[in-house]
């Protein structure tokens, strides 16, 4: 394989390649340098089709879905019970 060719195929790795990937390599090329890899905030979640949601939306979801359990709005059981029937599940493996 030839030099050119080993840069082309660099060169499209590259486009594959996140954030934090590239920083990693920049900082193996340069040595460390003033590059700030960004802490993520974790004040926050994503809905399952990737959009970004606050921690306190995430609440007051979290919040109406136990409300509509605890009034039999929904299927759902309450986690209360749950954990009560993995106890009850437990005691009988062991």
């Amino acid at each position: 394989m030839s030099l050119v060719q080993v840069r082309q195929e660099i060169d499209e790795k590259l486009d594959t390649l996140d954030e934090t990937m590239l920083k990693a390599i920049h900082l193996l090329l340069h040595g460390p340098t003033p590059v700030k890899l960004e802490a993520p905030d974790e004040s926050h979640n994503y809905e399952s089709d990737g959009t970004l949601i606050k921690a306190d939306v995430l609440i007051a979801q979290i919040n109406e879905i136990d409300h509509q359990v605890e009034t039999g709005e929904t299927k759902l059981i309450p986690m209360k019970d749950a954990f009560e029937n993995v106890e009850k599940w437990l005691k009988v493996t062991e």
